[in-house]
């Protein structure tokens, strides 16, 4: 069974968006015979995966956001357009777009473009899914569309080597905080700025607005601010600055320790906590992050830390 809430479900089960619907949990119906094996809830649209790896969708979808060629709302779960050969094995819904990554490790975007987040190298929408072609050799195995807003979508990818690839709104950005923002149309390299232990990668990451969250296998948990970023158009990667002050705030072996940023923090830095324990999952949304450690506790936190969740 599949459960939700929210002004976009609301509607779709014949409420007008607003309370008391949209502060339920309600049953969402789905096609006969459908075993959902993971969601995605992005800004105004869901998406789903079945065990027969068929992808389904419901909501807004005024930028083509789910994949079936217009930009009409859809109220109730369909099949999306999927016209790939390859086989869905990770879904992302963003604010306004999409992303699947197949088992082969290709990855497909569609809906809003004009930030950048779909990675085709245009700021055009899309409403049926397109491969995002600079990743293509790249062996990506996560993916996660961030939700920023109606024009602050970021988007980023994860290789089978720990190599971590970003593109959309605030990625070429001047030292200048009041400086105009021009969107990275395509995948980049990013580079961590923080020295990982030697045999250490990143293993998930979490696109929130203009914030990524990596975490590595160690345990070891980073913030990347994406809005810091100075780098010409043409340049191969993308280098984060940070204060030399948090190049390495915690010795642990085991990199247990972890602090979330205040939003004076720019750059990449590490993120600590004070608990005796090990993070070992990451989640991100436009206003915060989530946290998920060993021993099952979960922590939450305002990405402006005023006031902390």
């Amino acid at each position: 069974f599949v459960f939700g809430c929210g002004e976009a479900l609301s509607r779709l089960v014949g409420g007008d968006g607003g309370a008391p619907l949209d502060s339920l949990v309600m049953p969402v119906q789905m096609p006969g015979g459908v075993k959902i094996r993971s969601i995605s809830a992005g800004g105004h649209h869901s998406l789903f995966l079945t065990d027969t790896n068929t992808l389904l969708g419901c909501g807004f979808n005024a930028r083509g956001q789910l994949g079936l060629g217009h930009t009409s709302a859809v109220t109730g779960v369909v099949p999306l357009l999927w016209q790939s050969d390859q086989t869905p094995s990770q879904i992302s819904a963003g604010e306004q777009h999409s992303m699947v990554l197949t088992r082969t490790g290709r990855v497909f975007s569609c809906g809003q473009g004009d930030g950048g987040s779909l990675g085709l190298g245009t700021r055009e929408d899309v409403s049926t899914f397109r491969e995002i072609s600079a990743l293509a050799n790249m062996e990506i195995r996560m993916v996660s569309a961030g939700k920023g807003g109606d024009t602050q979508n970021m988007s980023a990818a994860l290789s089978s080597d720990g190599e971590v690839f970003v593109w959309g709104v605030g990625l070429l950005f001047g030292p200048d905080p009041q400086a105009p923002r021009r969107p990275l149309l395509s995948p980049r390299l990013l580079s961590l700025g923080l020295g990982l232990y030697e045999g250490d990668v990143v293993n998930k990451l979490a696109c929130g607005s203009e914030r990524l969250l990596l975490l590595t296998r160690l345990g070891m948990c980073m913030c990347w601010c994406a809005h810091v970023v100075a780098l010409p158009v043409d340049s191969t990667d993308v280098h984060s600055a940070y204060p030399p002050e948090m190049s390495r705030q915690s010795e642990d072996p085991d990199m247990s320790r972890v602090m979330l940023l205040h939003e004076t923090v720019i750059g990449s830095a590490l993120v600590h906590y004070q608990l005796d324990d090990t993070v070992t999952d990451i989640a991100a949304a436009r206003q915060h992050c989530v946290l998920y450690t060993a021993k099952g506790v979960v922590l939450a936190v305002n990405w402006n830390a005023d006031p902390p969740l």
